[in-house]
Protein backbone atom coordinates (compact mmCIF):
# COMPACT_ATOMS: atom_id res chain seq x y z
CA UNK A 1 0.00 0.00 0.00
CA UNK A 2 1.43 3.45 -0.85
CA UNK A 3 2.56 5.45 2.15
CA UNK A 4 -0.03 8.21 1.53
CA UNK A 5 -2.88 5.71 1.37
CA UNK A 6 -1.84 4.26 4.72
CA UNK A 7 -1.70 7.78 6.20
CA UNK A 8 -5.23 8.46 5.07
CA UNK A 9 -6.50 5.04 6.17
CA UNK A 10 -5.06 4.85 9.65
CA UNK A 11 -1.82 6.58 10.57
CA UNK A 12 -3.15 10.09 10.93
CA UNK A 13 -3.79 11.96 14.10
CA UNK A 14 -6.07 14.97 14.33
CA UNK A 15 -4.79 18.33 15.43
CA UNK A 16 -6.78 21.50 15.89
CA UNK A 17 -6.57 23.68 12.81
CA UNK A 18 -9.72 25.33 11.57
CA UNK A 19 -13.48 24.87 11.39
CA UNK A 20 -15.04 23.04 8.46
CA UNK A 21 -16.49 26.21 7.01
CA UNK A 22 -15.80 29.95 7.20
CA UNK A 23 -19.16 30.57 8.95
CA UNK A 24 -18.37 28.03 11.65
CA UNK A 25 -16.81 29.13 14.96
CA UNK A 26 -13.26 28.23 15.88
CA UNK A 27 -12.09 24.63 16.07
CA UNK A 28 -14.25 22.47 18.30
CA UNK A 29 -11.82 20.31 20.21
CA UNK A 30 -14.69 18.42 21.85
CA UNK A 31 -15.34 16.87 18.44
CA UNK A 32 -12.11 16.13 16.58
CA UNK A 33 -13.88 16.09 13.21
CA UNK A 34 -13.49 19.88 13.27
CA UNK A 35 -9.77 19.50 12.88
CA UNK A 36 -7.42 18.30 10.22
CA UNK A 37 -5.30 15.19 10.27
CA UNK A 38 -1.57 15.01 9.92
CA UNK A 39 0.15 12.11 8.29
CA UNK A 40 3.20 11.16 6.28
CA UNK A 41 3.23 11.18 2.49
CA UNK A 42 6.51 10.20 0.86
CA UNK A 43 8.38 11.01 4.06
CA UNK A 44 6.82 14.45 4.57
CA UNK A 45 4.35 15.34 7.31
CA UNK A 46 1.28 16.94 5.70
CA UNK A 47 -2.12 18.21 6.81
CA UNK A 48 -5.06 16.19 5.50
CA UNK A 49 -8.69 17.27 5.54
CA UNK A 50 -10.85 15.22 7.86
CA UNK A 51 -13.52 13.34 5.86
CA UNK A 52 -16.27 14.93 7.97
CA UNK A 53 -15.09 18.39 6.94
CA UNK A 54 -14.92 17.34 3.30
CA UNK A 55 -18.53 16.16 3.53
CA UNK A 56 -19.64 19.47 5.08
CA UNK A 57 -17.78 21.39 2.37
CA UNK A 58 -19.41 19.34 -0.39
CA UNK A 59 -22.85 19.82 1.16
CA UNK A 60 -22.28 23.57 1.14
CA UNK A 61 -21.23 23.40 -2.51
CA UNK A 62 -24.44 21.44 -3.22
CA UNK A 63 -26.51 24.20 -1.64
CA UNK A 64 -25.16 26.66 -4.19
CA UNK A 65 -25.09 24.44 -7.27
CA UNK A 66 -27.38 21.43 -6.65
CA UNK A 67 -24.52 19.46 -8.18
CA UNK A 68 -25.27 15.77 -8.69
CA UNK A 69 -21.51 15.15 -8.67
CA UNK A 70 -21.21 16.60 -5.14
CA UNK A 71 -24.23 14.57 -4.01
CA UNK A 72 -22.66 11.39 -5.40
CA UNK A 73 -19.34 12.25 -3.71
CA UNK A 74 -21.04 12.80 -0.34
CA UNK A 75 -22.99 9.55 -0.63
CA UNK A 76 -19.81 7.69 -1.52
CA UNK A 77 -17.96 9.17 1.48
CA UNK A 78 -20.84 8.36 3.84
CA UNK A 79 -20.89 4.79 2.57
CA UNK A 80 -17.16 4.09 2.32
CA UNK A 81 -15.36 5.98 5.13
CA UNK A 82 -15.33 3.97 8.36
CA UNK A 83 -15.94 5.55 11.75
CA UNK A 84 -17.30 8.91 10.59
CA UNK A 85 -18.29 11.19 13.45
CA UNK A 86 -22.04 11.23 12.71
CA UNK A 87 -22.77 13.51 15.68
CA UNK A 88 -20.33 16.08 14.29
CA UNK A 89 -21.89 15.84 10.81
CA UNK A 90 -25.41 16.25 12.16
CA UNK A 91 -24.47 19.18 14.39
CA UNK A 92 -22.56 21.15 11.73
CA UNK A 93 -25.17 20.37 9.08
CA UNK A 94 -27.81 21.89 11.35
CA UNK A 95 -25.66 24.88 12.33
CA UNK A 96 -24.88 25.72 8.71
CA UNK A 97 -28.39 25.10 7.40
CA UNK A 98 -27.30 22.01 5.47
CA UNK A 99 -29.40 19.46 7.36
CA UNK A 100 -31.89 18.88 4.52
CA UNK A 101 -29.04 18.22 2.10
CA UNK A 102 -27.35 15.93 4.64
CA UNK A 103 -30.56 13.93 5.03
CA UNK A 104 -30.90 13.78 1.23
CA UNK A 105 -27.37 12.39 0.97
CA UNK A 106 -28.19 9.83 3.65
CA UNK A 107 -31.25 8.82 1.65
CA UNK A 108 -33.71 9.92 4.38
Amino acid sequence: MPEHAEAVRSGCHRTCHSPPHPRAPSCDTAHPGGCHRRGPIEGHEVALVAPEDLIISKLDWMRETRSEVQLADVRNLLRSVPDLDKHYLERWSRRLGLDALYREALGD
